[in-house]
């Protein structure tokens, strides 16, 4: 349907997976029980929304989802690959009263920021209610509530890099589970380029343009004009964060879980 909405938040985000995404899993679990043994209200992001959030897109409309797949396609046809390095694990804003738990990252960092600021101006281009600011990107593995003693946080992941081989767009409903825009080119150890398998919901892609042209020229917004709470399994509270900004008030009109 043209004006379908969907039901959960929508983000941009860089996909993990493959034995990056079970030794993560495996350290969701030993920080889910080191939350719970201290009397916390505990949750554990979804294993297919563990992710490193780069933009939170709100609730937009389906064919906006096609939007940002332009707006991907943009910017990551002209990128290089690089790696990144999971240093550790933290607790925002602290240990004592923590609200979420996340493996840092350190390598590759500023090539994520990157990436970031450089798909803010098509975002914006198509609509998007996206910001610049501060970022520190990370990956949020499990959601706290309530306050105690401080959390002992257990030995960081044992895998520490990994390469960036895709961004797509993701949303919090299972028929949406993985909506994978476009795959990173990247060089092989033989130095060969090569592309990995991909999904798109168009091949065409100047055809899509003309057609979202014409249905976003006709229509005054993307998103809807009611908001809903954040869930508590949202990832909206990681990104776009300003300098001292709350994560889970940064991003307009999101209200922490």
């Amino acid at each position: 349907m043209l004006d379908e909405h969907l039901q959960r938040r929508a983000f941009i985000a860089i996909a993990v997976g493959g034995r990056v995404s079970d030794v993560l899993s495996r350290t969701q679990r030993a920080l889910f029980s080191a939350a719970r043994s201290e009397d916390r209200t505990v949750q554990s992001i979804p294993r297919r929304l563990i992710t490193i959030p780069l933009f939170d897109l709100g609730y937009p409309y389906v064919e906006a989802l096609e939007a940002a797949q332009l707006a991907i396609d943009r910017v990551i046809t002209k990128m290089t690959p690089f790696s990144i390095d999971i240093d550790g694990l933290d607790a925002w804003p602290d240990l004592t009263a923590p609200q979420l738990l996340s493996a840092t990252i350190k390598g590759g960092s500023e090539q994520i920021c990157q990436l970031r600021s450089d798909l803010l101006g098509p975002l914006m281009e198509f609509g998007f209610p996206v910001r610049g600011g501060h970022f520190v990107p990370t990956i949020p593995l499990v959601r706290v509530q309530g306050s105690g003693p401080e959390i002992k946080l257990p030995n960081a992941p044992s895998i520490s890099t990994f390469e960036v081989k895709a961004v797509g767009a993701f949303v919090e409903q299972e028929r949406f589970e993985k909506f994978s825009i476009r795959n990173l080119w990247y060089r092989t150890i033989g130095g060969s380029d090569s592309n990995l398998e991909h999904v798109s919901v168009i091949s065409d892609i100047d055809a899509l343009r003309q057609q979202l042209e014409e249905k976003l020229s006709q229509r005054t917004t993307n998103f809807r004009s009611r908001r809903v709470r954040t869930r508590v399994d949202d990832l909206t509270t990681d990104v776009d964060a300003d300098d001292n900004d709350d994560p889970s008030t940064a991003t307009e009109n999101t209200e922490s879980p």
